[in-house]
């Protein structure tokens, strides 16, 4: 009898865990399914994104988030149409959704900083830029902007900081190399300054503002003869370029060529400077 009882008890437990068991799968499959539910209208809507149908594409992020109100990549992806329909409020919104979902997500730091920055609320810009290279150290563009805003505010060592740290990372981009010279410029390192126009003109040859950059800081140390063969250079690529002919006139004035200084500065007005008869009357008084 008692054999028969514990017979009789190991087939209710046996059935009971197949009950569990089979309310286990039903379960994992409901969450397969609604997680295949979530992930195919986000796929579409990123298809719809990449295509330029805002609306749609919307409207797809919107079921992912009715089947997963907790899919943080949806906010994300609604946050970039916001802001390229100019829904600025709409996209620090969602960016911030995104970030409350995923505190580690160091892109929507950044692009909330974008909007922030548009606007002008630099505080909490800076804030999430920071938090975004705190996050990624190696996070490129958001080192590259944390050093613009660094620089905008006159805090120059932070800067220089910024933009070694980029160049570190990618040493073969101009970019960094000419804002981290307008820094060491600023701070009267013009040794330094002079290093980093050369490597940016050596990167980006035909971009004439390395030019103009380092002519300036040639001038700063009194090699003029240097700074008007790069003025020369920017003048020969761009012969519009009326702030060339301004620079070139205070070497060649400085050299004590006047006849030279006195045709820039007419070319200069020719092309409408506002700077060229201040310093037409500055040199030869009238």
């Amino acid at each position: 009898m008692r054999f028969f009882r514990g017979r009789e008890s190991n087939d209710i437990m046996k059935k009971y865990l197949l009950v569990i068991l089979a309310g286990t799968i039903l379960l994992a499959s409901c969450r397969e399914n609604k997680r295949y539910i979530t992930e195919e209208h986000f796929a579409k809507g990123t298809n719809l994104l990449f295509d330029g149908k805002f609306a749609d594409a919307r409207n797809e992020f919107a079921l992912s988030l009715k089947s997963d109100s907790g899919y943080w990549k949806a906010y994300y992806e609604i946050a970039c149409i916001n802001e390229l329909e100019g829904d600025y409020k709409g996209a620090y919104a969602n960016f911030t959704k995104a970030i409350t979902l995923n505190p580690g997500f160091a892109l929507a730091y950044f692009n909330r900083s974008n909007i922030s920055e548009m606007v002008g609320d630099e505080a909490s810009g800076m804030k999430d830029l920071k938090k975004a290279v705190g996050i990624k150290p190696d996070f490129y563009a958001a080192l590259l902007s944390k050093g613009r805003t660094e620089y905008g505010k006159g805090n120059m060592k932070q800067a220089v900081a910024d933009f070694s740290a980029a160049i570190a990372l990618r040493s073969d981009f101009y970019i960094p190399y000419s804002l981290r010279g307008s820094c060491l410029f600023r701070m009267g390192d013009m040794d330094g300054a002079l290093r980093d126009f050369s490597a940016e003109i050596r990167l980006a040859p035909t971009h004439t503002m390395g030019y103009i950059n380092r002519s300036t800081a040639y001038g700063e140390q009194k090699r003029f003869r240097e700074a008007l063969n790069d003025l020369d250079t920017v003048i020969g690529k761009e012969p519009m370029n009326s702030q060339a002919y301004i620079y070139r006139a205070i070497c060649y004035h400085s050299l004590g060529v006047k006849d030279s200084a006195r045709a820039d500065l007419e070319s200069a007005d020719r092309l409408k400077n506002p700077q060229a008869q201040a310093y037409y009357k500055q040199f030869f008084g009238k």
